[in-house]
């Protein structure tokens, strides 16, 4: 049995992108302990895995409540609150850490621990360098002073070199990326930038054999 610590940063749509791994883990018998917002509760506790409030200690506006877009504050989040995130981490003394793209705490409870980090991407074809370059273009960024000191932070005092207040689009693994869409759905330039990379379904089995069996009832009348 291995103990793992899984990230999502905000946003039951992107915890749902981790369900069927989290769920695949537990079924195999391993201990997995989930990190996210109190809404996705329910949705963790369904995969049989342990909910731990990502926030409990500190909302995401005690550390920058006017950044926009408003992922930019949990990357302040994760610079101003790693250090006692981290410690709650270090007592399950997990053996690897899982997250989403946007979680960026989950950098910095790795690098702490001294630990692998595996990703697992909520977006389709979201290339680091070119989603960063639409932001800096983008006429509604704002990045508050409490942003910016966010990711002094990262880098500073966590030690993630060029952290930077738009970095939710930049948490690619040198371990492993799991993209959860089919390889054909990704170009292979695009593909470059996750490498390695390898392709996770979505949905759970259960909901998996459903849709399989409503596409097959289909094709049954059409034909």
């Amino acid at each position: 049995m291995r103990r793992f610590a899984v990230f999502s940063a905000f946003s039951l749509s992107h915890m749902r992108f981790l369900v069927p791994l989290v769920h695949g883990l537990v079924q195999a018998g391993h201990e997995v302990h989930v990190f996210t917002e109190a809404p996705s509760r329910a949705e963790v506790e369904r995969t049989g895995a342990a909910f731990h409030d990502l926030y409990r200690d500190a909302p995401v506006d005690s550390a920058d409540a006017t950044s926009w877009p408003v992922p930019v504050r949990y990357v302040a989040h994760a610079g101003v609150y790693g250090e006692q995130i981290t410690a709650r981490v270090r007592e399950l003394d997990p053996d690897l850490i899982v997250h989403e793209t946007f979680a960026v705490i989950a950098l910095v409870v790795a690098r702490a621990l001294g630990l692998p980090a595996v990703n697992v991407v909520p977006n389709h074809a979201a290339v680091p360098a070119r989603m960063v370059a639409d932001l800096v273009a983008h006429p509604r960024l704002s990045i508050s002073p409490e942003g910016e000191v966010g990711a002094a932070l990262l880098r500073d005092v966590h030690g993630l070199e060029g952290a930077h207040p738009l970095m939710y689009y930049d948490g690619i693994s040198e371990t492993l990326n799991l993209y959860p869409e089919p390889a054909e759905l990704l170009e292979p330039e695009e593909r470059a930038a996750f490498e390695p990379v390898d392709f996770l379904g979505c949905l759970l089995p259960e909901r998996a054999r459903h849709r399989a069996g409503r596409s097959h009832d289909r094709d049954a009348v059409a034909g």
